[in-house]
Parts: structure tokens; sequence; C-alpha cells
């Protein structure tokens, strides 16, 4: 095939059966951009008969108006020698029905018998499903990673959610705790033994919910929150509450307690003992 008139060609009717049982499309353009040749494989994609399709304008006639400029413009610059022949090059070209697919070309450059460019010969795989599946999965695996930061935003909000929540719970408990161990050494008054008792209950919940394998210690201790911070915190606080116990003793039981339950507020302390105390099924004097 040296020539751009292949009718004309010795042998040209074999030549064109075996284009036309290849599996693949097979196009040759002239230098004017009218069709030459084209195979039944061809003629299927675009949805026409071959005498519809050869001698007509290729890129006005069967390439989308949005691509039409570009690749018109590459073709003309293979035809004057400015540029090499790309082995692999996809564009899309549309049928008779208006529907657009994507062609996988092999160009290979046509010469006459004097060596003249006349034109390309180009076989082309249809590879259309394909690249619609790269899109499906690109748009897939976007959709993943913006559910991934999603999960990690809020695995970072219900961590902060946690920490918080942990702080106020345990700080409520450092201050129970040092409460009831004081009450229990009698330092603020005497103490008979069925309210040692349900001090002791007090102060054994506390170490559970503070230090043990509760949900709340489950969840917060993640973010810090377990036996030894409860353990260090308590310390503090307690000798905190004995001085003031020790100072205010002459004012009674009532006024210490009041003072020492300030610093975690009143309200939360009451609440806290309750839970703690009605979790044995007994209920622990409050004044």
């Amino acid at each position: 095939m040296n020539d751009s008139r292949y009718g004309e060609q010795p042998g040209y009717d074999l030549v064109e059966k075996y284009l036309d049982i290849a599996g693949v499309i097979v196009v040759a353009i002239a230098v004017d951009h009218r069709v030459t040749l084209i195979n039944r494989k061809g003629c299927e994609m675009l949805g026409l008969r071959q005498e519809e399709i050869i001698g007509k304008d290729w890129f006005d006639n069967f390439l989308p108006a949005w691509v039409k400029g570009e690749v018109q413009k590459g073709f003309d610059q293979l035809m004057r020698g400015e540029i090499e022949p790309m082995k692999h090059f996809e564009n899309p070209v549309v049928s008779v029905s208006g529907e657009e697919r994507i062609i996988e070309w092999h160009n290979a450059i046509l010469r006459d018998a004097g060596g003249n460019v006349t034109g390309t010969l180009s076989p082309g795989t249809d590879v259309t499903g394909h690249r619609r599946a790269d899109e499906e999965l690109k748009k897939a695996y976007g959709e993943l990673e913006r559910s991934h930061k999603e999960l990690e935003r809020v695995s970072e909000a219900k961590s902060r959610f946690l920490s918080a929540v942990s702080h106020e719970f345990r700080t409520s408990l450092v201050v129970i705790r040092s409460y009831a161990d004081i009450i229990s050494q009698k330092r603020m008054g005497e103490v008979n033994e069925m309210q040692r008792e349900r001090l002791r209950t007090v102060v054994k919940q506390a170490d559970y919910l503070g230090g043990g394998p509760g949900p709340v210690h489950r969840q917060a201790s993640r973010g810090g929150a377990g036996r030894n911070g409860l353990g260090q915190e308590r310390t503090r606080h307690g000798k905190h509450l004995q001085l003031h116990a020790s100072a205010r003793a002459s004012r009674g039981v009532k006024s210490a307690a009041a003072h020492s339950c300030a610093a975690a507020s009143p309200v939360r302390c009451r609440a806290v003992i309750t839970s703690l105390s009605s979790s044995t099924g007994r209920n622990l004097p409050l004044s």
C-alpha cells in the first residue's frame, strides 16, 4: 500500500478481505483529510456503509467538534514532516448516531513510489469501556479518600470529646475520693460503722470508675486517663483537703465538707456520691 489509490493496486481485494477479518479498526486518511480506506470494523463503529465513508473528510465528519482542531493540526504537521508519528494516540470519534467512542490509534506513514507522503494508515482499538472503567475507579477512589478523611475527622472529634468528659468526670471523682478518705479517717468528726462501710463503698466505686476496666475508663484511657492519673490527682487534692480540714476543724464537719466539694461543684459531688452509693442499694448520708 504505497499509494492512496488502493482500489487500483493489484491484490487490493485480497488485502481488503484480510482487513475485514481483522479484530481492529483500520482507517487510511489522505493528505487532504479524505478517507481512502476503512475496513468492516470501522464501518460498524461509525454506523455507516463503506461507500458512505470513503471520500469524506475524516476530521469534519467523524470527529467531535471539541477535538477536531487539535487532532487535525497534529495530522497536518505529520504530513509536512514537522513531527514524528506517535506510536500510541487516543482521540474520540463520533458515529452517525452521535455516540462518541475513544479509539487508541497506531499510526503509520504511507508513501508513494517516489517517497512522497500520501497519508496515514491507522489501526485502532476501541478502548471506551476501559477508559470509562478507569474514570469510575478514579471517582470511587476519590470518594473513598474523602470518606477516610471524614472518618479521621470524626475520630479526632470523638477523642477530644471523650478526653473532655474524662477530665470533668475524674475531677469529681478525685474530690469525692479525697473527701471520703478524710471522713473515714475521722478528721471531720466521728463516723459510725454503718457510715464507715458506706464510705468504703464510695471509695471502692470511685477507684473502679477512675482506674478500673469500666466503660468510661476504657474509652478515656486512650486520651491519658487511668489509675495512675487518678491516684496522683487524689494525693494532691487529698493533701489540700486535709490542710483545710485541720484548719477548719473547729467549724464543724458540715462547713469543711461544703468547702471541699466546692472545688468540683457541690451539685456534681452530690450527684456522683448518690450514684456511687446507690450502686450497692444503699444511700450514703451527705450531711
